[in-house]
């Protein structure tokens, strides 16, 4: 027989605590269900048309993240630069972001986007090891992506 397990929604906001969108939980580690992850978590997050989400730079967690619906702005910064990738489900494509870089995303498009991330280590509230950035970034658009 399969098995279940409820996946958990929770809003997200953005710094000005305005809601942005969603993440829901597909799979951790840390869930004592998903037998195959390894010190590994995998998620899906909304981000709302015209708002933005992040700063957010991880001190132990490496992200990949791949859009699956819709067309985003994602902006990476190394502690010197921004670097700017398009990411559309179009077109997809998988960005890994290494620990120690910040990240942020913009939806310029009219739909929600939906952003799956797979991350090693899984999200812990015990260690609270993401700090929350207020970087200056007007993102250059998404014509680049279409």
């Amino acid at each position: 027989m399969a098995d279940q397990k409820d996946c958990k929604v929770v809003k997200t906001r953005d710094l000005g605590n305005e809601e942005n969108g969603w993440l829901m939980e597909i799979g951790s580690s840390r869930d004592g269900w998903s037998k195959f992850l390894d010190h590994a978590q995998i998620y899906l997050t909304t981000l709302l048309p015209g708002k933005k989400k992040g700063w957010h730079l991880h001190h132990k967690k490496e992200n990949q993240f791949t859009c699956i619906r819709g067309k985003v702005a994602v902006a990476i910064w190394d502690g010197n630069k921004i670097e700017e990738i398009s990411l559309d489900a179009e077109k997809p494509i998988t960005v890994r972001v290494p620990k120690e870089q910040a990240i942020c995303f913009y939806n310029a498009g009219d739909e929600p986007a939906y952003i799956l991330n797979l991350c090693s280590p899984p999200y812990d509230p015990e260690d609270p090891e993401q700090e929350d950035l207020n970087i200056p970034w007007e993102p250059s658009g998404l014509d680049a992506a279409s």
